[in-house]
């Protein structure tokens, strides 16, 4: 009777810890199953953000390329328009040169009637060229016959004097970082570093039209004395000129019609440097 108990006793333990060993294996099943679970999803949404960040490197580099293309594209046109505005003023230039021609080659046909177009281009250009030469011939020689005039009257004088924008004298001759040349500076002791304004200056003119205007600093650093002189009758009028007692226009041959308030030719020059310089 007490082995039966003890066996059914042990029966039933071994039951019991069969029971247990089977929850156990489904509770590890279970657990397996959720953490697995849990692994998926961590990876499937690693995944997804990978995937995410591929998609959204592969948008950039398509934007970054669209935009690259578009300025290639924008280049592109805007060289093809430059390219034709230039052809337009290039066209316009033969244009205008051909017309220029049609215009002189009628013109000394109409003093020979036999001549060639070729040789009445080869004429005009010529004359031009001549025409040219005597202008730089006539500014050289009045240059010329100022310096020896002032040297029969032993009056000190440089030429090609360089000033400043201050009016300060820089050097003779002298073309690098000056503001302008002075075509004469009359007076003792013209040394570097002294200001035009205790000076005479005179500004050789063979023709004047609007080059006198080259001289426009004498408005605001005023020499002692400054004179515009000019072998012709195209200087400016009194009243832009600016004329007054310390600045005037010597001429060779006068207007008709000369507003001038000093009317001055070359023979007064000696005179207007005297006065001042006494």
């Amino acid at each position: 009777m007490e082995k039966n108990i003890d066996n059914d006793l042990d029966n039933i333990i071994n039951s019991i810890s069969n029971l247990n060993i089977i929850d156990n294996k489904k509770i590890t099943k279970e657990n397996n199953k959720e953490n697995n679970k849990e692994n998926n999803k961590e990876n499937n949404k690693e995944n997804n953000k990978e995937n995410n960040n591929e998609d959204k490197n592969e948008d950039n580099k398509e934007e970054i390329n669209n935009i690259k293309e578009n300025k290639i594209n924008e280049k592109k046109e805007e060289n093809v328009k430059k390219e034709s505005l230039n052809k337009k003023v290039l066209l316009k230039i033969e244009e205008n040169k051909k017309e220029k021609e049609k215009e002189i080659i009628n013109e000394f046909k109409k003093i020979d009637p036999t001549i060639s177009n070729e040789n009445a281009l080869i004429f005009y250009n010529l004359s031009i060229s001549l025409h040219q030469s005597k202008l730089q011939k006539n500014g050289n020689f009045l240059e010329t016959f100022i310096s020896q005039f002032l040297d029969d009257n032993n009056i000190s004088y440089k030429k090609q004097v360089s000033i400043n924008k201050l009016g300060k004298i820089i050097g003779f001759n002298y073309k690098k970082k000056c503001y302008h040349i002075v075509d004469f500076v009359i007076g003792n002791n013209i040394e570097i570093d002294k200001m035009i304004t205790d000076y005479i200056v005179i500004s050789c003119k063979t023709t004047c039209r609007e080059r006198w205007t080259q001289d426009d600093w004498s408005f605001t650093m005023k020499p002692k004395l400054y004179l515009l002189l000019t072998i012709s009758d195209d200087y400016p009028p009194s009243d832009r000129f600016r004329e007054e007692i310390n600045r005037k226009i010597i001429t060779s041959k006068p207007k008709k019609k000369d507003n001038r308030k000093f009317k001055l030719n070359f023979d007064d020059l000696l005179n207007e440097l005297k006065i001042i310089n006494n």
